[in-house]
């Protein structure tokens, strides 16, 4: 009775996630954040180079329909182009105008001490007012330059906006277009870390809790830029980047208690949309006064023919101490229906090299949420189904159903806003299985 009981609530359990994950994706890609249209760059305020402040007399402003006034235009805020453009034309015309003053006033003082008779004296008055006239007006155009001068120059410059998700071509989402950070004198593409709990249901005997931490961070001066292929410094092929992982977990079968360690580290190299490259790696788990030690060496790739899809696949060998080793060999696919939203599927089978033939087989499905755009922070959730037996005993197979959940934050440059930037030019995550 209670072995059905049990398999009634997994079934439950299942097909409540497959009803509500499809509302929640669409709900993910359409509600809780900004959309793509909502992150491109409000549009300018400020004026054109022809609203700015010139010699000629302003004229009044007229009134509305109503006879009141329009409402004052808003000036510029800080040194865009259009108004470094007005400066440097204003500095021209300065220097025309003091020019213009300096020359008329010399005509007047020349006028004014002109001696002659007395029908010179009067046509010398003559020429000294409209050399006053001609010097005073050369002296307000002067003025008034000099103040539309200074309200554009004491203007602070324009800060430049980190460039959002949606104005930014996918090419330019990382890879070379991207500064790295520095982490000392490493410099870091990017990083991550994250923290999970689960709980598995065994078709027989007692559950088990599990709960791990972990992080990973992507080292070196070569960035991918994946998407639409290499580019940028034009990095040979076999300049990758170094690659660590590093995971601490504990789970809990009724009264027995294990922990598992793991630190993995790959060189990966890209050519185009692909990168890949050599895995090693070490666990290490205790269960009471027993520890194993295990040895993990193999590879890793994965492929993006688009902005939302890609693949990826790892395989190699393992060694035991004490027992054997064996081999296994994985891959999944990773969907990004919108930027704030992956849905991951994988499977993973490996296979001992000891009597009987035992081996391990595993699939998951998770979904990663990241509920605002440009806040590095996700969150999961997934079910795995893990079947083991021995070869040479085919109706042995105990399996278990396991749903766990996450949250994770990552350390990107800062072009990388989305999930979907994350998956292309972040560090791997699950460069090899756990054993």
């Amino acid at each position: 009775m209670t072995a059905a009981w049990m398999t009634r609530v997994l079934q439950l359990a299942r097909t409540g996630l497959l009803l509500t994950a499809a509302p929640l994706a669409l709900a993910a890609c359409t509600d809780g954040g900004p959309t793509p249209a909502d992150l491109r760059a409000p549009e300018s305020d400020q004026p054109l180079p022809m609203d700015m402040p010139s010699n000629e007399p302003l004229a009044e402003v007229q009134g509305g329909l109503e006879g009141e006034p329009a409402p004052p235009e808003k000036g510029p805020t800080c040194r865009t182009p259009e108004v470094q453009a007005r400066i440097t034309q204003l500095l021209a015309q300065k220097a025309s105008e003091t020019e213009t003053v300096r020359v008329d006033r010399l005509r007047l003082d020349q006028d004014s001490n002109r001696m002659g008779s007395d029908a010179d004296q009067a046509q010398r008055a003559q020429d000294v007012r409209v050399d006053t006239f001609e010097l005073d007006r050369a002296e307000t155009d002067l003025g008034v330059t000099t103040d539309a001068l200074a309200k554009l120059t004491a203007l602070p410059p324009c800060v430049t906006e980190t460039p959002s998700y949606a104005t930014t071509p996918p090419t330019e989402r990382g890879g070379n277009s991207i500064t790295p950070m520095s982490l000392g004198t490493l410099p870091v593409e990017g990083a991550s870390a994250g923290a999970t709990y689960g709980h598995s249901f065994p078709s027989a005997g007692d559950g088990t809790d599990s709960l791990g931490v972990g992080g990973q961070a992507l080292i070196g001066g070569s960035s991918y830029g994946l998407v639409g292929g290499p580019k940028g410094s034009g990095n040979p092929w076999y300049e990758g980047n170094l690659e660590v992982q590093g995971g601490w977990g504990e789970s809990f079968t009724g009264s027995s208690r294990t922990a598992l360690g793991q630190i993995t580290g790959a060189y990966l190299m890209n050519v185009g949309p692909v990168r890949f490259g050599p895995v090693v790696g070490y666990q290490g788990a205790t269960t009471g006064d027993f520890t194993n030690h295990t040895t993990v060496y193999g590879g890793y790739g994965e492929a993006f023919p688009t902005d939302q899809l890609g693949f990826f696949a790892r395989g190699g060998g393992f060694q035991m101490a004490p027992g054997g080793g064996g081999f296994y060999v994985g891959g999944g696919a990773r969907w990004n229906p919108c930027p704030r939203l992956t849905l991951t599927g994988s499977g993973d089978y490996s296979r001992w090299n000891t009597t009987g033939g035992y081996y391990q087989t595993q699939v998951t499905a998770q979904v990663e949420y990241q509920p605002w755009t440009r806040t590095p922070l996700s969150l999961s959730a997934g079910y795995t189904y893990a079947q083991s037996g021995y070869a040479d005993f085919p109706d042995y197979h105990p399996a278990s159903n396991e749903v766990f959940v996450g949250v994770r934050v990552w350390i990107s440059p800062p072009a990388v806003m989305t999930l979907e930037d994350d998956q292309r030019n972040g560090p791997v995550i699950g460069l090899a299985p756990n054993f």
